[in-house]
């Protein structure tokens, strides 16, 4: 799943439940496009 944000906050909904999501954060500005972030592990 992607979700693109203009600010500093992006809420996803309807994510899947008991199961282990990994989230990572990739910028996008006039410099370019940056190496995705180290992945935060969650389970819903």
């Amino acid at each position: 799943m992607t979700a693109y944000a203009k600010s500093m906050l992006a809420t996803l909904s309807d994510q899947p439940k008991a199961i282990q999501l990994e989230c990572r954060v990739i910028a996008v500005n006039s410099g370019g496009v940056s190496a995705p972030s180290n992945g935060a592990a969650v389970v819903l």
